[in-house]
């Protein structure tokens, strides 16, 4: 779990490791699927209105990383970032570094800044911080790489930029087709962490599992000459064989982000 720029005080940090999570807990405030969380919420006024629940679904990236999972193993993942059975990514299925989790976190400079304007702090948005966003899909600009996601087992009190770091960025003028790609695929992630994203789902399965032996062929020979380098350039390194995969039904799930790309590039879900 990421915090805003209260955690630039050391005290901030001392206080929060030592009154919320225990010793034996501190690992579950290290990632965007964090654990123990039926702890932290037992630690938290009860005015705040909080619950275990709406932590997972509202603040974490639980939506997007299970969204292709079947039903007993969307439970079991709920379970264990509670604080029961295990850590949470045991049952994430295959994992690629850089892609079921971006390596750093990501901020659209214009949602900082209008951020800093309307509260004079600034806070991660989870949409920025989806494998495949690259581009804010609330102003449609590229997004920044910012620190560094420390890895597991350590905990991981980041603030987001302040009003006065936010670097002047001139973005220049990209490829209109990746542009759109881009941006679809940012609309898809963002749509997955939405109440509804299960209909979401649905619709990209009968998307792809309905498409022709044709169209296969064209998205892989977009997806080679697009996205690939785009990624690249991200240090993402993405895998011909796992996007082809995401046509056909399989009992283990892809990393969601080859089902993503594969509908973006296969053009707009019904």
């Amino acid at each position: 779990m990421h915090w805003n720029s209260k955690c630039r005080s050391n005290t901030f940090q001392r206080f929060t490791r030592t009154n919320f999570f225990t010793a034996s807990s501190l690992g579950g405030a290290c990632t965007l699927v964090p654990g123990q969380l039926d702890e932290l919420i037992e630690k938290l006024p009860v005015q705040l209105g909080h619950s275990a629940s709406t932590l997972i679904l509202r603040h974490t990236l639980f939506p997007y990383v299970t969204a292709f999972l079947d039903d007993d193993r969307r439970s079991k993942v709920d379970k264990q970032m509670r604080g029961v059975g295990g850590k949470p990514h045991q049952h994430l299925g295959p994992r690629s570094p850089g892609i079921d989790f971006a390596t750093h976190l990501r901020f659209c400079p214009k949602c900082a800044s209008e951020m800093g304007e309307l509260y004079g702090e600034t806070y991660w948005l989870r949409e920025h911080q989806l494998p495949g966003s690259l581009i804010c899909h609330l102003h449609e600009s590229h997004l920044i790489t910012g620190p560094p996601i420390p890895t597991a087992g350590r905990p991981a009190y980041i603030p987001a930029p302040s009003p006065m770091e936010i670097p002047k960025y001139e973005e220049s003028e990209p490829d209109k087709a990746l542009r759109a790609l881009l941006l679809a695929l940012t609309n898809l992630g963002a749509g997955l962490l939405k109440e509804d994203g299960q209909v979401l789902v649905a619709k990209i399965r009968a998307q792809l599992y309905g498409s022709s032996e044709a169209l296969q062929i064209e998205i892989l020979d977009r997806f080679r000459h697009l996205i690939l380098p785009a990624f690249q350039a991200y240090n993402v390194m993405l895998d011909e064989d796992a996007l082809l995969a995401a046509f056909k039904p399989r009992t283990t799930a892809l990393p969601p982000l080859y089902y993503l790309i594969a509908s973006a590039l296969a053009g707009p879900n019904a």
